[in-house]
């Protein structure tokens, strides 16, 4: 999950929000995530509750609901996949995935 800090002095009080916002995968991250796994379509449209059309069509970056969007994400992170946005680790780095350390 991205998120923003945003620092405000008020006089004697310190105050502190920070905004949560999730990272939506683009249909390349889709890919490389079932990739990394080694999840075929069916695989992850079972892990996602959803159909292997809908995972389908995501990756070919046609429309699909947001809900169905969220659930295939939310499998993939279950996982162990981590989504990085473009420059988050690095000024030139492009979106990617990762997999998270074994515990």
């Amino acid at each position: 999950m991205n998120y923003t800090i945003i620092h405000m002095n008020m006089g004697s009080i310190n105050l502190f929000m920070v905004y949560f916002t999730p990272i939506m995968m683009s249909s390349l991250q889709c890919r490389m995530a079932r990739a990394a796994l080694n999840w075929s379509n069916a695989q992850l449209a079972d892990a996602a509750d959803v159909g292997v059309n809908t995972v389908s069509r995501l990756e070919q970056g046609a429309d699909v609901r947001l809900s169905s969007a969220e659930a295939m994400q939310a499998a993939l992170e279950a996982a162990g996949v981590e989504f990085i946005l473009a420059g988050q680790h690095s000024a030139d780095g492009g979106v990617g995935i990762r997999l998270r350390k074994a515990d």
